[in-house]
């Protein structure tokens, strides 16, 4: 698993902590629609996407950040959201507020986007690849599957220096296939 995980671009390897939140989701939630999510887990992968821009979105639906002010006026007089006031009263009805594995989860996808963000990869950017090796990790303590990542040219390591490219997420995603 380790050596898959390193021949992926910094993009693929974001695909495959989102595809493990996917599969999380898919084994604990399954009866219910998550599509709202569809954009926040997915739009690092469309072109001209900053990974930090969609990093900061995601952390939105993280359980501990979420659930941080009582409601959503709290939150937008706080700070701004990208989320909608419906879009956080569905996240927060369906996000539990002490859900840590899908907290790690998400957070471990927020981490891999931002760990060189602002800088360049060094070497094979092994610190990517040790949270995306957490996140298999967690899985595996969950007993859910590890998903399968079907890579593509923007997927690999070669790919625009280490940090690969855009790519349509439909080919991928475990929830919002079409």
């Amino acid at each position: 698993m380790e050596k898959m995980i390193k021949s992926l671009s910094i993009t693929g390897r974001i695909a495959f902590c989102v595809l493990c939140v996917e599969e999380y989701i898919k084994s604990t939630k399954n009866d219910i629609d998550f599509s709202f999510l569809e954009n926040i887990l997915w739009s690092f992968s469309f072109e001209g996407e900053h990974f930090d821009t969609w990093a900061y979105r995601l952390l939105e639906i993280v359980p501990e950040y979420l659930y941080e002010y009582e409601n959503y006026k709290q939150t937008t007089d706080k700070e701004k959201s990208s989320l909608t006031e419906e879009d956080f009263n569905h996240a927060r009805t369906l996000i539990a507020k002490d859900d840590v594995v899908l907290s790690k989860l998400l957070n471990n996808a927020y981490d891999v986007a931002m760990v060189y963000a602002y800088g360049s990869i060094p070497g094979h950017g092994n610190e990517t690849i040790k949270i995306c090796m957490d996140s298999v990790g967690i899985l595996n303590n969950c007993n859910m599957p590890i998903p399968e990542l079907k890579i593509n040219d923007s997927l690999k390591w070669e790919t625009n220096k280490g940090w690969g490219g855009s790519f349509d997420y439909k080919s991928l995603s475990i929830l919002f296939t079409r």
